[in-house]
């Protein structure tokens, strides 16, 4: 899409608006005050092509972002087209854009990369993010409301696993099993309910190396095995005993909560990443597809004649 000015960008803010299903009085150029309450602010770059990805460009306003910021406000960045729009909380822009600096014309400069479906944010002085979670992630601006839009974001990814052959359970175990499994084709000692020592609560899963702990997994999808609170305790406890890696696996809607809760413990916040749903379904479901035919290429046997495969 090209972009070529005010009447093109308040044509593309309004397709958007329609997409979420209610109404904006618009702020500025660039910002709206929605039906319910939050306000978003629109940012556009069209794609640059560096080498293998797509580099989407930038600038916010720190005087205007600082003027709306609240747990109420967000930040839709189109990348491209109005089918690529990562509708981004301010609270999380907040603390990635903490001591970061501004150009000379007060403005943060941001690049958003894109190789193939997966989106990162990048600013100075800070190691890029996954924000791919926030892709068409309307749901944020509509709640509250009952309008609940319907995008690619959207489809129940949910409905995905609890149909996979190969793993049982309610969500919370299916989810626990297709990590264990993935463990297990990858060659580590993948363990459900394991414990760092006998009087250790359990962990949802462990892959060990040489017997030793390298990464802890636990899934939080509701109160299937403690509160938040309870997670962080077993992870923090595993980091100790030499866990290389710590992972939640959880849905978007709780990733703030995650955050804030690890904010400032610093034996591990530094050490732990949180998996959507949807990553682990598209890597159990590729892995099994690849180690299926893997493990077939890569057994030797005696044969008495030449077999096609």
């Amino acid at each position: 899409m090209r972009w070529t000015g005010v009447k093109e960008r308040t044509d593309i803010h309004q397709r958007i608006l329609r997409v979420i299903g209610i109404d904006g009085k618009r702020l500025d150029r660039s910002s709206y005050k929605l039906q319910n309450g939050k306000m978003v602010m629109f940012r556009y770059s069209k794609p640059y092509i560096r080498g293998d990805l797509l580099d989407y460009w930038f600038g916010l306003s720190k005087e205007k972002f600082e003027r709306y910021s609240s747990e109420s406000f967000f930040v839709l960045f189109i990348c491209g087209s109005d089918d690529q729009v990562l509708v981004i909380p301010s609270s999380y822009l907040s603390e990635l854009l903490r001591d970061v600096g501004t150009a000379i014309d007060n403005h943060w400069k941001l690049h958003i990369f894109k190789r193939e479906n997966i989106f990162e944010i990048s600013v100075t002085g800070k190691p890029d993010e996954d924000v791919s979670k926030y892709l068409n992630k309307y749901e944020l601006l509509v709640e509250g409301t009952e309008h609940v839009p319907k995008t690619p974001a959207s489809m129940d990814i949910e409905d995905k696993i609890m149909n996979l052959d190969g793993v049982q359970g309610n969500l919370h175990d299916k989810l626990a099993d297709m990590v264990r499994q993935i463990g297990e084709w990858m060659g580590y000692k993948s363990i459900r309910n394991y414990r760092v020592r006998p009087d250790a609560p359990y962990l949802d899963v462990a892959w060990l190396l040489n017997d030793a702990i390298h990464i802890a997994i636990e899934v939080q999808i509701g109160e299937i095995r403690g509160n938040l609170t309870e997670v962080k305790d077993r992870l923090i406890l595993a980091k100790r005993f030499g866990a290389r890696k710590c992972i939640i696996i959880s849905k978007p809607e709780s990733v703030e909560r995650i955050r804030s809760l690890f904010r400032y413990e610093t034996e591990i916040k530094h050490w732990i990443e949180i998996w959507g749903l949807e990553r682990i379904y598209i890597m159990f479901v590729s892995g099994r597809i690849f180690f299926e035919n893997f493990n077939e290429f890569n057994r030797h046997q005696y044969r008495d004649d030449i077999v096609f495969v």
